[in-house]
C-alpha cells in the first residue's frame, strides 16, 4: 500500500502543521492531566491510610481517657459504684 503522504508530497506541510498542533493542544494538556490524577490519586489514598488510622486509634481508645480507680463497692447487685 502507498503511503498518504511523503515528504515531497504537496500535503507534507499541513500535514505536519496539523500534528504539531494537535499534540501541543490536544496531546500534551491530555498528557498533563493524566499525570497530575494520578498523582492526586496517591495523596488521596495516603490521606485516607491516616484517617483510618487516626479514627481507629480515637475509637479504641477509652471513652473518658485513662482512669485509675482504687476498688469498687459491690454491696447491693443493683448497685454498682466505682471509687476513684
Amino acid at each position: 500500500m502507498r503511503p498518504f503522504a511523503t515528504r515531497e508530497s504537496f500535503f507534507a506541510p499541513i500535514l505536519e502543521r496539523a500534528v504539531r498542533d494537535s499534540c501541543h493542544r490536544i496531546l500534551r494538556p491530555l498528557i498533563e492531566t493524566e499525570g497530575s490524577r494520578d498523582a492526586e490519586d496517591g495523596a488521596d489514598r495516603e490521606a485516607i491510610r491516616v484517617f483510618q488510622e487516626n479514627l481507629t486509634s480515637l475509637l479504641m481508645s477509652p471513652p473518658a481517657g485513662a482512669i485509675t480507680f482504687r476498688g469498687s463497692n459491690s454491696a447491693k447487685a443493683e448497685e454498682f459504684h466505682l471509687r476513684p
